[in-house]
């Protein structure tokens, strides 16, 4: 009983060892000026005060979509948009 016990116990430790999948979120695949919330929850992620917005063709952006707090522009912590991650993250 002890043997498989072990076995059990490595098994676990293995399975605990091994890295974590990255993921990728880029946010195109949303619609925009509609809200966040959990549509990346698959994916370990929720977002809270956000919704999809264009991202203007500014500089360092890619495809057609981004986040911002909803139905304004104005920045700041009272107004800031957070994410939830179920797992840590090494770069956000």
């Amino acid at each position: 009983m002890r043997f498989i016990t072990k076995i059990s116990l490595a098994a676990v430790m293995a399975v605990a060892a091994l890295p974590a999948a990255a993921v990728t979120i880029d946010f195109d695949t949303g619609s925009a000026n509609t809200l966040v919330g959990g549509f990346y929850a698959a994916q370990g992620v929720t977002f809270g005060n956000a919704q999809f917005t264009g991202n203007f063709s500014l500089a360092g952006t890619s495809g057609s979509l981004a986040i911002r707090a909803p139905g304004t522009y104005v920045f700041g912590s009272g107004n800031a948009v957070t994410g939830s991650f179920t797992a840590l993250a090494s770069a956000i």
